[in-house]
């Protein structure tokens, strides 16, 4: 949860994952608090300080003594499930046993597993600039490794565009890279999709998993090979690939969000909130204008969220 740095991480992993030992852990910048989803927002980090110092001299020692007989970490991936507070160990990404689900958005705000029958349907969104996630995100812990606490989303996404399943009937871990593909029309050439998978507890609370954005004059997706491993759409960002949205032209506007792994309990619900704006972390686009965003759910355009998942089953 510390910006982008994972998802750095699991692309460096992807690349050469017998070159080193990676982990990711769920804290902070400077690895001082927790992130878990689950936890309050002064949960301390499921290793201290101390502990996560320890590991790097660990890994060093055998370069900087090596007659000192020290062994250095096995390689690969250590990583930390969120809701699950477990550590795990993988040799390569995506990790063996995962399998991807894909949810569909639908009418009435559900997201469904079976694929949309109707041939249109769409919701209409007229962005709200005054959306943000708050002072304690992903993108400000970088600034002095302060606390990263979404909190309850449900005031915040009272103002966006919101897809939920039902209650899981079984635990459901989601760890690798989810993806969302919306097909996309707007009133204005240029904008933004940003798009928050969250867990909804039983009692109503809204809880931030992980997020993806892309501005649409970036959407298209190139065939070129990438610089390193990716794990969605291949955007260039480069200004020769840029290309104004037409308004009212359906677009496909595909993108992966970060890296997660997190366990949510049976009886949450999955969540997709789509925003056009985060006024606490990103500029607005476009610079004037309020466009409106019509996401279509038909099956001509189905728009969807894919998850790496691993399901399992508890008494």
């Amino acid at each position: 949860m510390d910006a982008g740095t994972a998802a750095g991480v699991l692309a460096r992993f992807a690349g050469d994952p017998a070159g080193a030992h990676y982990v990711i852990g769920a804290w902070t910048h400077g690895g001082e608090r927790d992130v878990d989803v689950f936890d309050s927002s002064d949960a301390p980090a499921v290793s201290r300080v101390e502990e996560q110092n320890s590991s790097i001299f660990a890994f060093l020692a055998p370069h900087l003594k090596p007659d000192s007989g020290a062994r250095p970490p096995a390689n690969g991936l250590t990583y930390f499930t969120m809701g699950e507070k477990r550590w795990k160990h993988t040799l390569s990404w995506p990790i063996a046993g995962s399998g991807n689900e894909t949810w569909f958005l639908a009418a009435a705000g559900e997201l469904r597993t079976d694929a949309p029958a109707q041939t249109d349907g769409m919701d209409s969104y007229l962005v709200d600039y005054s959306a943000g996630t708050g002072s304690t995100t992903r993108w400000t812990t970088q600034l002095g490794g302060g606390n990263v606490f979404y909190g309850d989303r449900r005031e915040a996404d009272s103002i966006l565009p919101t897809y939920t399943s039902p209650p899981l009937d079984e635990d459901l871990e989601i760890t690798g890279h989810p993806l969302v593909r919306l097909y996309v029309a707007s009133t204005h050439d240029d904008g933004a999709v940003i798009a928050y998978l969250e867990a909804v507890s039983p009692d109503g609370r809204v809880l931030m998993i992980s997020e993806g954005e892309l501005r649409l004059i970036h959407r298209a997706a190139s065939a070129d090979e990438p610089p390193y491993p990716m794990f969605g759409p291949h955007h260039t960002f480069e200004r020769r690939h840029a290309a104004p949205m037409a308004p009212g032209e359906v677009a496909e506007i595909a993108f992966a969000l970060l890296p997660t792994s997190v366990r949510v309990p049976r009886g949450y619900a999955l969540r997709l909130a789509v925003a056009g704006h985060d006024r606490d972390s990103f500029c607005r686009y476009p610079a004037e204008g309020t466009p409106t965003l019509n996401v279509h759910r038909s099956s001509r355009y189905p728009s969807s969220l894919t998850l790496p998942t691993i399901r399992t089953r508890r008494p």
